[in-house]
């Protein structure tokens, strides 16, 4: 299923976590309110029914999975293959990055007899998720793998699980659906798929997304959702023209993320320490703290430096800059705060000429539109 399409985007992320140092975080917990349509509960209340169908037995997921296997501290079957490493810690929950997603969690499949609702046998599979973008990509790749493993007496190894993904917003499809396979022991099932994103011409918008494993129930293929994520994964937006200088590129990210910009006291340690010795008087921006936010007005940008470096020496000394705190180009800046939380500095020119290099690239390549947040950490002993 789009492998090719998949490769570019694993590709990509790559490289950019390459590019950067930050972590990746705990998104904001959604727990699932309803049960999977797969819950033991719901397919017995229907055993009659498949009876009826001749089926023996039929598979349904337990309240309670095999959490303790979970715990330990190598992932039971390894890390998946294209898998961030990091992934390793989103278990029942979801780990992001601005370009990817993670979460992964034990369930336990068992099979109940149609005639006596009495267990026959039971399954444990290793189920991981995978979300990819791209800052130049108009497209977004879901891939599940999952891993069986600990099977128990009559369990039905012909079983078949298919993935159904749904996209929610402008992206086509709407819905995708794998083909079926049947569980194999000890090994990895690897089922993958892209959506586009349709935001208009220039134009943004959310992508919500929702999946997981289906089980074929006879030959008429009734079907039922065995389980899925059990928090729903962080929103995806999509843009289309709205990064500044860049009008013609489509990208996608992780929206709740939120990037850090690292400034490096032995890159441009002046600067640095002008950063620092700002935040440490109230100025937003430390990571943890109120971020700034991207704005792309340059006639607001022109105001906000002027604002800051009124008092600066003018002629500047040889060699010499105004640094203001909060950039110029933020919406925290001197005059588009109204607010007096900044502070100005002289620092050498290739300092500030430089820092606003990266600036550019550091909004470009974690693709912050017209008020993105982010944050910056003036990092003293680096």
């Amino acid at each position: 299923m789009d492998e090719p399409q998949i490769d570019n985007l694993r590709a990509k992320n790559a490289a950019a976590r390459e590019k950067s140092d930050q972590k990746p975080e705990v998104a904001p917990r959604r727990a699932r309110v309803e049960p999977p349509t797969g819950s033991c509960d719901q397919v017995k209340k229907k055993l009659p029914e498949l009876r009826a169908k001749g089926l023996k037995k039929v598979v349904c997921r337990p309240a309670e999975s095999n959490q303790a296997q979970a715990r330990a501290a190598d992932p039971i079957g390894g890390i998946p293959e294209g898998f961030p490493a990091w992934c390793a810690d989103g278990y029942d929950r979801w780990e992001y990055t601005r370009y990817d997603a993670c979460s992964w969690q034990i369930v336990t499949l068992q099979w109940v007899w149609t005639d006596t609702g009495e267990l026959a046998g039971t399954l444990d599979l290793a189920v991981w998720h995978h979300i990819l973008t791209a800052q130049n990509e108009g497209v977004v790749g879901y891939d599940i793998a999952y891993y069986a493993f600990n099977p128990r007496d009559d369990w039905d190894p012909e079983t078949q699980l298919r993935p159904e993904l749904n996209c929610t917003g402008r992206c086509t499809p709407a819905s995708k659906i794998g083909p079926w396979t049947t569980p194999q022991l000890y090994a990895w099932t690897h089922l993958n798929t892209t959506f586009e994103s349709t935001v208009p011409i220039p134009g943004r918008g959310p992508l919500t997304f929702d999946g997981g494993l289906v089980q074929k129930v006879g030959e008429d293929e009734m079907d039922w959702i065995l389980f899925e994520p059990a928090v729903w994964p962080p929103v995806v937006r999509c843009d289309d023209g709205m990064l500044k200088g860049y009008p013609t590129t489509q990208g996608c990210v992780i929206r709740e993320f939120r990037p850090v910009m690292v400034y490096k006291h032995s890159v441009w340690p002046e600067l640095v320490e002008h950063v620092a010795w700002s935040q440490s008087l109230g100025s937003p921006g430390a990571p943890g703290d109120a971020p700034l936010q991207r704005m792309y007005s340059d006639a607001d940008a022109l105001e906000n430096n002027a604002t800051a470096c009124a008092d600066a020496p003018n002629p500047r000394p040889a060699g010499m800059q105004c640094d203001e705190y909060p950039m110029a180009r933020t919406y925290q800046g001197a005059y588009t705060c109204g607010c007096d939380d900044w502070t100005w500095r002289l620092v050498p020119d290739w300092q500030n000429e430089n820092a606003g290099i990266q600036y550019a690239t550091f909004v470009r390549e974690n693709r912050l539109l017209d008020g993105d947040a982010f944050n910056v950490d003036p990092r003293m002993n680096e």
